[in-house]
């Protein structure tokens, strides 16, 4: 409402000042009253506004205050000439102060990222501005040197002070990436319009022609009405993002022309100075805005390049990077310097979904793609390929494998068994060379960053894997060969209601090493028996039973020159072979039903003190089942025979299992499995 009777005011100032209604009788009321109860109006509503809203409340204060001192001078001056040009004038530039503060305050709160270019915006609108002020200050006639000094420095400080706050606002809508804030425009353009009045009012005195109660004088009130409706207006913001090219270069470009039409001025009218050099400045910044504007639109390309290339979730390649860097790869791979392409596809990841909803999923696929990309540093990429896939290609350091063997040697491929299970299905002609050494060592590795379990979860990955150079020398045949290899695996390892896996994973063993068979098979039996005599359920029973007779598949990835030495093994060699529990709950928590097996198989060689491997876990952290077991194939090693020394007697096998109790193994399970031996009509003896 009180917005309306400002407007109202000033709507009927504007019509008397066209009209001349009413004579002198209505003049002074209109020119001293109305005029008068205007400006005091819209610095009460600015002040209200800074009482009524925290918001913004120091900026509008401020403002509320300017138009306050703007109005006392406004009173003053209908009061009488006495008090010019001290305190009336004081007044009107206090105003400019309040102003000033003002829209620093509010342009403030729209900016948030400053970049190189906003502030290259700032300069060119506040020079274009300055040069465009700076002239019409030079124009001769437009400044009025009546009055004396004194007056034509307050003539001259007005428009220079309206150039200036022109200039600011200009400079903050630049700094906000000329953003549209309805209410900062409407600020502004109340600036805009009291700059525009007070260089009519100086012009019109310069040459005699300015008259109180004019339409100029409705100018300034509609000047301090507008500032009064942006207090008020909705706090909101519409923001314009700049998109296109003419939203980007449109600012600098009419601060440019303005520059070229000041120097065209000043040329015509042979006016040089200030405003001169500070077109020039424009036009220097506008160029230094263009190099700058290509700058950014060059990282712009680089960055979105990038990022066509990132998977969003998990920071790696994504396939249009593998396709790219598989490329290059085929292209520099040999015989000589074989790569490794391995494809990935985790198991178990559905039902983890389905369980603990698709934000936990995302999650857990940032975590494994994490550790894909820790585990493959150094030697090669990481990518994703979408959902639960994955990939990775890396480069051999080694030597390359053999490939002129035949491929029906299983005794050694494990590899060929958890990744190529087709060829035991009489497709052996499909494998161009096998996985060995380092191949399988990194495979393995790598396969085991995806690998996850945690409670009523575990997570498998199933893999696939061709050596560029040696069995695939293009993109496409590539990833054909590793998509085949992996849903071999899949089709083989991933049903559940099928024990095929675990038949499978012990004819491996049996054709590796009969003997090894031989030994698990009694870690087997003697776990079983102890598991029943703890008590354990027939769910616990199968899985114990399970993980006894595969604890030591991750051997058949160990040289036999190693696993048969007859002498003790160096430092190395047992690094190497310590890596078998690992590489063996990799092997079968590629079947989802083996999920739980793997669990125990990982901690069969952990000590109860802790010193184990390969996690280190001590006491109850680790799995009764892994416990038990590591009892078992304790005795069982001790009791059978072995390449590289003769076996134990019974009776000293159980002296040095009740000597490691409390250490290598759970003393109360060692008690207990002792018992169990001493009711043993024919305990484990010496097996050949």
């Amino acid at each position: 409402m009180a917005l309306g009777a400002v407007a109202a005011a000033i709507a009927a100032h504007f019509a008397h000042a066209v009209t001349g209604f009413g004579g002198g009788a209505t003049a002074e009321a209109f020119d001293t009253w109305v005029y008068d109860a205007v400006t005091v109006g819209c610095a009460a509503l600015c002040l209200m506004r800074a009482i009524a809203r925290e918001e913004g409340r120091p900026a509008w204060l401020c403002l509320g205050i300017g138009l306050s001192c703007d109005a006392a001078g406004e009173i003053l001056s209908s009061i009488g000439e006495s008090f010019a040009p001290t305190a009336q004038e004081a007044l009107y530039l206090c105003f400019y102060v309040g102003a000033y503060v003002a829209i620093v305050l509010l342009g403030r709160r729209q900016v948030r990222d400053f970049h190189l270019s906003m502030w290259l915006d700032g300069l060119i609108g506040g020079a274009a501005v300055a040069a465009l002020g700076a002239t019409a200050l030079a124009t001769p006639g437009f400044l009025s040197a009546a009055g004396g000094e004194v007056r034509t420095a307050l003539d001259v400080s007005y428009p220079l002070l309206d150039t200036l706050l022109a200039g600011l606002v200009v400079t903050m809508l630049a700094l906000g990436g000329w953003r549209v804030y309805r209410t900062f425009l409407t600020i502004a353009l109340g600036f805009l319009v009291m700059a525009g009045a007070d260089a009519a009012y100086i012009y019109r005195e310069a040459h005699g022609g300015y008259v109180a109660g004019t339409a100029l004088d409705s100018l300034w009130l509609l000047s301090v009405a507008l500032l009064a409706f942006a207090a008020w207006q909705p706090d909101r913001r519409t923001v314009n993002e700049r998109h296109s090219l003419g939203a980007i270069m449109a600012a600098p470009i009419a601060c440019g022309l303005v520059a070229i039409g000041v120097l065209a001025y000043g040329s015509v009218r042979g006016i040089a100075g200030a405003g001169t050099w500070l077109a020039v400045a424009t036009l220097v910044v506008v160029l230094a805005r263009l190099l700058a504007t290509g700058g950014e639109n060059l990282r712009l390309l680089a960055a979105s390049g990038e990022l066509a290339e990132r998977d969003a979730l998990t920071g790696l390649g994504n396939r249009r990077a593998l396709l790219r860097d598989l490329e290059r790869a085929t292209a520099t791979a040999s015989l000589e310097q074989p790569k490794l392409l391995l494809l990935f596809d985790l198991n178990g990841f559905k039902r983890y979904n389905d369980t603990f909803g698709h934000p936990a999923g995302d999650a857990l696929l940032a975590r494994l793609g994490g550790r894909l990309a820790e585990r493959a540093a150094g030697r090669g990429r990481a990518y994703r390929l979408g959902g639960d896939e994955f990939c990775a290609l890396v480069n051999l350091a080694g030597e390359p494998p053999d490939v002129t063997g035949e491929p029906h040697d299983l005794a050694g491929r494990l590899p060929d068994l958890a990744g190529r299970p087709s060829d035991l299905a009489g497709e052996p002609q499909e494998i161009a060379a096998d996985l060995a050494g380092e191949q399988q060592e990194i495979a393995a590795d790598l396969a085991g960053a995806l690998l996850q379990s945690g409670e009523r979860f575990t997570i498998g990955a199933c893999y696939g894997e061709v050596l560029l150079g040696v069995e695939a020398q293009e993109p496409t045949a590539a990833l054909r060969v590793a998509d085949r290899r992996l849903y071999a695996q899949k089709a083989l390892l991933s049903e559940p209601s099928h024990p095929e896996w675990r038949d499978v994973l012990l004819g491996l063993l049996r054709e590796r090493d009969p003997s090894l068979d031989t030994h698990v098979q009694e870690v087997a039996r003697l776990a079983g028996l102890l598991g029943r005599e703890l008590g354990m359920g027939a769910l616990e029973l199968r899985n114990l039973v399970a993980a006894a007779e595969l604890h030591d598949i991750g051997k058949a990835a160990i040289p036999e020159a190693i696993l048969d030495k007859p002498a003790p093994l160096d430092e190395q060699e047992q690094a190497f072979v310590q890596r078998h529990a690992a590489i063996g709950e990799r092997i079968i928590a590629a079947a989802p039903s083996g999920a739980p097996v793997a669990t125990i198989v990982r901690s069969t060689h952990e000590r109860f003190d802790g010193g184990g491997y390969p996690d280190g876990l001590a006491g109850e952290q680790i799995p009764l089942a892994a416990r038990v077991i590591a009892i078992c194939d304790a005795y069982e090693a001790m009791t059978g025979t072995r390449s590289y020394r003769v076996p134990l007697d019974p009776t000293a096998a159980q002296a040095e299992l009740r000597r490691c109790a409390g250490s290598q193994f759970d003393p109360r399970l060692t008690e207990v499995f002792l018992g169990i031996l001493a009711r043993e009509v024919q305990p484990a003896g010496n097996r050949s």
